[in-house]
């Protein structure tokens, strides 16, 4: 994450039936995001082998967490659970 660049996060763990579900969510978000021409940067990690990125980095509560970050603003937002994991629900919140 450098400079202004907005990135739209999953952090999962691969056991987790939740977030092997939400794979084809995340792709068509991606997909999504590029057609509307929006500046964002889509990305996911992987808490079970990057735990410092997830625990001492983002404080990652649950998986899958979707966090919008930006480092120069100091941006770090989290998607919450009680809004649908659907694209269009993604998108308009990005």
């Amino acid at each position: 994450m450098v400079g202004d660049v907005i990135w739209l996060v999953e952090f999962y763990v691969p056991w987790c039936s939740a977030c092997q579900n939400a794979v084809p969510v995340w792709k068509a978000t991606a997909e999504a995001l590029e057609k509307r021409g929006l500046r964002v940067e889509v990305g996911a990690v992987n808490c079970e082998t990057q735990a410092a990125i997830c625990r001492e980095w983002f404080d990652v509560p649950a998986y899958p967490t979707i966090m919008l970050l930006n480092e120069k603003w100091g941006m770090q937002q989290i998607y919450h659970k009680t809004q649908a994991k659907q694209v269009d629900p993604i998108v308009e919140w990005t």
